[in-house]
């Protein structure tokens, strides 16, 4: 769900990237942009942090989160806000990284949201596309590992890059068909839906509804379909001024993995798209959850340039449970299992009937997720 940056973490692969620091909302994220592997660099001129100019920046903040937020009153309860409050001398000179926080911090306080923030972006940003080849994204760290019928698989980063690709298609061609598969995404903070699209495809063997993303309607019309409009995201009806998506898992003519028992390792820090990965697994009956509750982050958007060298996350989107019609937002999945996420792992492997010099040494032979 770029399901939904969907969080607070990234600027990364090259659609992600792009969406992030330059774009409309046309490309949405299910990943956060955060300063997390990348720094904005403030190049503000001179005269920018005078408190007109800042003042300039709420008011055109205003204008986009009334047009493009997700929840329509919750974005003319933001406008009204900015568009009431003055920036005061002294914080029209703070520090622009300061200024942005205290902002973010205004609005998460009338209503809190995992994505929305204010940031500084460098300066020429503002107004032109890179000349250059955008910065790599940060590693999968993917790592696999296959014994003693299991297979496992860590992916931190789901970026729809070519290379993860293979190294999907390596891992599910290596999985024996009794092998419990457990995927960690304990330190997975999101990226989009190429990834579990393939994953999905080679665990059901029927076509099946997943999750619902929801978006703004003026977005849909003025951007077109989110996500590059995949074969797997169904336009069905929606109430007035939404457009909804069912996420649907479009088997192979031969899954490889359909009848293999599925494990999900979470964290605190598993956010964004592979929440929605986990929600979609979950809800069906495909995977068992053990572990942490993860981040709490379903809203997806994109990063708009307000001024003044800031850009906005603003949400335009978000991903539900069709069951219930609520999303993660905020709490997070829950686990079916719940343990601290540095013994999640040990006690999957106990599950999968590994004894406890098995599960040892399957532990040892892999890189542990940091703690």
């Amino acid at each position: 769900m770029t399901f939904p940056s969907y969080s607070r973490q990234q600027r990364h692969a090259r659609t992600a990237l792009r969406t992030c620091l330059i774009t409309g909302l046309a490309n949405l994220a299910l990943v956060g942009c955060t300063s997390g592997n990348q720094t904005f660099t403030p190049e503000i001129a001179a005269s920018q942090p005078e408190s007109s100019a800042r003042q300039e920046v709420l008011l055109q903040l205003a204008d986009r989160l009334e047009m493009a937020y997700l929840f329509p009153e919750w974005g003319a309860a933001y406008a009204a806000h900015l568009r009431n409050r003055r920036v005061s001398a002294a914080e029209g000179v703070l520090p622009a990284e300061d200024f942005a926080t205290l902002i973010t911090d205004e609005l998460l306080a009338i209503h809190p949201d995992g994505h929305l923030r204010l940031e500084v972006m460098a300066g020429e940003m503002e107004h032109r596309e890179p000349s250059g080849p955008p910065p790599p994204p940060p590693p999968s760290n993917f790592t696999t590992h296959h014994a003693d019928g299991v297979s496992y698989m860590r992916i931190d980063a789901m970026f729809g890059l070519d290379e993860t690709m293979t190294q999907l298609e390596n891992f599910v061609a290596a999985v024996a068909p009794t092998d419990t598969v457990i995927l960690d995404l304990r330190e997975n903070r999101g990226g989009g839906l190429r990834e579990m699209d393939f994953l999905f495809a080679e665990m059901f063997a029927e076509p099946t509804d997943l999750v619902i993303m929801e978006i703004r309607q003026v977005i849909w019309e003025q951007d077109g379909a989110p996500f590059g409009a995949p074969a797997t995201l169904q336009r069905i009806d929606a109430p007035d001024g939404l457009v909804h998506n069912m996420h649907r898992a479009i088997p192979t003519d031969s899954p490889q993995l359909s009848a293999n028992p599925v494990v999900i390792l979470t964290s605190s820090t598993t956010g964004s798209a592979a929440e929605h990965l986990t929600m979609a697994l979950q809800r069906t009956g495909r995977a068992m959850v053990i572990g942490e509750p993860s981040r709490g982050a379903a809203h997806f958007g994109g990063m708009l340039p307000v001024g003044g060298g800031f850009a906005a996350f603003i949400p335009a989107g978000r991903t539900f449970n069709p069951d219930t019609g609520e999303s993660w937002e905020g709490t997070g999945n829950q686990p079916d299992i719940a343990t601290d996420a540095t013994t999640a792992l040990e006690l999957a492997l106990s599950r999968a009937g590994l004894d406890e010099a098995q599960a040892r040494a399957f532990a040892a032979s892999i890189a542990q997720p940091a703690g």
